[in-house]
């Protein structure tokens, strides 16, 4: 009688599972550091001096907004630093206090995924990599990092919005400019679609098992 073959990760595999915990380290790292930073600019003197914008500028000419990145706006206190956004050098703590909430959210949902990811990597590690649990596991991986993207053009525009009306450039228009960063939308549905496959191949192994 045949033992049952016994699931053995392979060097690659166990090499991705440290890099996986010391990543699941590095967002602990950074969750603590984004807490701190938002205490500190809540509870003391403290402030973030150059704080990013997604704004654009655009100047009027001859009677049509024309982009104009890379022209003086320093009466503004305003440097165009590229066409996708603006760095802004600012004392107004009730920003301040919204653009540290920024980092926080996004730390905590770096840790979400990178906690779901480690888990999953170590059941692989365990050799029980096959169970409906994983399967679950890269549906919610999937789902989170699909809604990463649009978190955090959400995020950019609130705070986007809330500072435009601060900003007042001469003969000049400025408007908010997220980004969805729509490439983690296409990362979580890629996702998904190999957790189906996860999903149909637990099935699959699990009817074999009982049929013998």
């Amino acid at each position: 009688m045949s033992r049952p073959r016994t699931f053995s990760p392979a060097f690659s595999t166990r090499a991705a599972g440290v890099v996986v915990e010391i990543v699941w380290y590095l967002s602990c790292a950074a969750v603590l550091i984004s807490l701190a930073l938002v205490a500190a600019v809540n509870l003391t003197d403290f402030y973030v001096k150059y704080t990013y914008a997604p704004l654009e500028i655009h100047y009027r000419s001859e009677g049509e907004a024309v982009s104009a990145f890379g022209q003086d706006a320093s009466a503004s206190g305003l440097s165009i630093v590229k066409a996708m956004g603006l760095q802004l050098k600012h004392h107004d703590k009730g920003l301040q206090r919204i653009y540290v909430m920024i980092p926080m959210a996004l730390s905590l949902l770096l840790l979400g995924i990178i906690t779901i990811l480690r888990a999953f990597m170590r059941s692989i590690k365990s050799g029980s990599p096959f169970t409906s649990k994983n399967a679950s596991r890269l549906k919610l991986l999937g789902l989170l990092v699909m809604a990463a993207g649009p978190f955090y053009g959400i995020l950019e525009y609130i705070y986007g919005t809330m500072l435009k009306c601060s900003i007042d450039v001469p003969g000049a228009v400025v408007t908010v400019n997220p980004d969805a960063r729509i490439m983690y939308v296409a990362v979580g549905i890629v996702i998904l679609v190999i957790g189906q496959i996860f999903k149909y191949g637990v099935r699959l192994r699990e009817d074999s098992e009982l049929t013998i």
